[in-house]
């Protein structure tokens, strides 16, 4: 299953933002280094499977897209 053109690019860029926010909302409230000051109540437990789910996504996209590499430029 190779992720044709620029499909897989935009699927990892929008798994690394997703990523990247899901980051800062799992390890803010955890570090304790400074005060929380989100203005909505946000549910941890659907935010750390929003961030293992977008980890793996990334994940799998880049190595698809890494093997697609190999096979055309052996």
């Amino acid at each position: 299953m190779a992720l044709k053109g620029r499909l897989g690019y935009v699927v990892l860029a929008l798994a690394l933002m997703v990523w990247f926010v899901s980051l800062l909302v799992v390890y803010l409230p955890i570090s304790k280094l400074i005060t929380p000051t989100f203005s909505l109540p946000i549910e941890y437990d659907y935010m750390l499977i929003i961030f293992l789910a977008s980890t793996a996504l990334s994940s799998l996209t880049s190595f698809y897209i890494g093997l697609d590499k190999l096979r055309t430029n052996p």
